[in-house]
């Protein structure tokens, strides 16, 4: 790996630790029975997906706030998006309507299971979730298993020397192969990688989030 790169990683996995420790010990606490919680990183995770996490957020809590998440159309809920700027407003719009049928069916599929085999389903199961986006809501929900290979992890990657170029599509078995790097990586630095991804986040946009 590339020296000056790593030690600008340690540097600031230093400077943000406590903070990250956190934040996981908010994730480790979520209650997967909390109905409408799990509804809210259902719709923060499907509205992430090349739109700010901030936005993201926002547009979850002005759903919440005005009774929307649940009770809102298609149309509704497309606005508040657009609003914030959520792009794909509207068919993220749909996907969050169609989540409020599967909520009740996650706790027992989550609940003690594994988190590489719980995101299979999740993939198969929740519109709008690739690999990504299920990794972000296991991590946001607790689990440490899963990577979320970001656009951010992925040019660090690069940065690091580990990937040659940042690849514009990735499937499945792609994402499975990039994630295993990415274990190898966080190993070889020392920090786990349910922190590294939080570390690299916190070094592009400045502040430790979710």
């Amino acid at each position: 790996m590339r020296h000056t790169a790593v030690t600008k990683l340690l540097h600031h996995y230093e400077e943000v630790k406590d903070e990250i420790d956190k934040r996981l010990e908010e994730f480790k606490t979520f209650n997967i029975y909390d109905k409408d919680r799990l509804m809210e990183e259902l719709c923060f995770c499907i509205c992430t997906p090349q739109t700010r996490a901030r936005s993201a957020y926002k547009a979850v809590t002005m759903l919440r706030s005005s009774g929307l998440l649940w009770r809102g159309g298609t149309a509704e809920i497309a606005a508040i998006l657009r609003r914030v700027g959520v792009r794909f407003h509207n068919v993220k719009a749909h996907h969050i309507v169609v989540c409020r049928s599967l909520v009740d069916s996650l706790p027992s599929l989550i609940d003690g299971g594994n988190g590489r085999n719980i995101r299979q389903q999740l993939v198969k199961t929740i519109p709008g979730f690739g690999m990504k986006e299920a990794s972000h809501f296991l991590r946001n929900i607790g689990f440490r298993d899963v990577a979320i290979l970001d656009r951010h992890v992925l040019r660090w990657m690069r940065t690091l020397g580990i990937l040659r170029n940042v690849p514009k599509r990735i499937t499945n078995l792609d994402y499975l192969k990039l994630e295993e790097k990415f274990f190898n990586v966080s190993h070889r630095l020392g920090i786990p990688h349910y922190v590294l991804d939080l570390v690299i986040w916190s070094l592009e946009t400045g502040e430790v989030f979710k």
